[in-house]
């Protein structure tokens, strides 16, 4: 089902919480509070946060709860292909606006849809930093 965003328990930070003074010299990260991010679906088993990276990753995900109509676990992976394919993007702090990053970003979303064979037509992308705008926002 869709991904809802409650903006009410999302606000401004200056360092990931899970990776504690790291590039912490702008307000242009998030903090997330439990529930910032839900969805009608099912969590696998193997859907735990020490599966992601210590940094805004895990924050992000550490904020997510299915809802309440369908908190049970999903049997396998083909249990939770429904709906569109929603992509969270955070960039580096500065690297918005280095070429190099802005592209390896990008191809680093293209190679995820790619093989896992989503259509760019079932997807959608959530920016999720607060960094100054750069003449990269374009692509």
């Amino acid at each position: 089902s869709d991904l809802t965003v409650n903006f009410s328990k999302v606000y401004r930070a200056d360092c990931p919480f899970h990776r504690p003074g790291y590039r912490c010299d702008t307000v242009t990260y998030h903090r997330y509070h439990p529930g910032a991010f839900s969805a009608a679906c099912a969590l696998t088993k193997d859907f735990t946060l020490e599966r992601f990276s210590r940094d805004h990753h895990r924050d992000i995900f550490d904020s997510f709860r299915p809802t309440a109509a369908s908190e049970s676990v999903a049997s396998t992976p083909n249990d939770l292909l429904s709906g569109p394919t929603t992509v969270f993007y955070t960039r580096e702090i500065r690297e918005n606006a280095n070429i190099f990053h802005t592209m390896t970003d990008w191809i680093n979303v293209f190679s995820t849809l790619y093989m896992s064979r989503t259509l760019p037509s079932q997807t959608q992308v959530l920016l999720l930093d607060a960094h100054p705008q750069s003449n990269f926002d374009r692509v």
